[in-house]
């Protein structure tokens, strides 16, 4: 199943994987506007330096794929849902999304795809209204170590090392299980 990515989930993952988005083996999707962010935002040029090293790898939907009919009609309903105050049935509070993450719910939509994201209140949101999966970072990573896309080695344990020390959000138990068993090696991330 195809996988639509935001921005936490591309800055944890393409470097370990940095053809996620041009082999398709990978499932892997994301938006312009996540793109733009990745390399315009002044936080993720502080937080990610090495960002520049993947601009060519991460390729975003066309624009084709932007303007179909499925897309501006999933754009559509959900600013119509967001307009309305709906309320996350987790936090009791209503949803809040960025421009951005209007986007990202819109191409996981048109798409019928799962999204790997790290925003709680995204994720909420799609799983709530549209019954849509969300899979973590680390869920990813082992979909692909299953599928042997990946052979896990030093260099990416490193990377997945510097997952803590960027701050980047816990991932779920299960998968962190599923990875020592995957790798036989100790999850050291968050």
């Amino acid at each position: 199943m195809r996988t639509i990515c935001d921005t936490g989930s591309i800055m944890m993952l393409v470097r370990i994987a940095p053809d996620m988005f041009t082999d398709s083996r990978f499932g892997c999707a994301t938006i312009p506007e996540v793109r733009e962010e990745i390399f315009q935002t002044q936080r993720f040029k502080s937080k990610y330096p090495w960002r520049t090293q993947y601009k060519k790898n991460i390729v975003p939907l066309s624009t084709t794929e932007m303007q179909s009919a499925e897309f501006v009609q999933s754009f559509d309903v959900i600013i119509s849902l967001l307009s309305a105050g709906i309320i996350n049935g987790r936090t009791s509070k209503f949803f809040n999304l960025s421009h951005v993450d209007q986007k990202v719910a819109a191409g996981t939509i048109a798409n019928n795809c799962r999204v790997s994201t790290v925003d709680k209140e995204l994720a909420d949101f799609l799983s709530q209204e549209f019954s849509t999966k969300n899979v973590s970072p680390l869920g990813l990573l082992n979909i692909w170590l299953q599928e042997r896309l990946l052979t896990w080695n030093q260099e990416m344990h490193l990377f997945l090392q510097d997952w803590s020390t960027c701050n980047e959000p816990a991932q779920p138990k299960k998968d962190v299980w599923e990875f020592e068993k995957n790798t036989n090696h100790p999850y050291e991330g968050p």
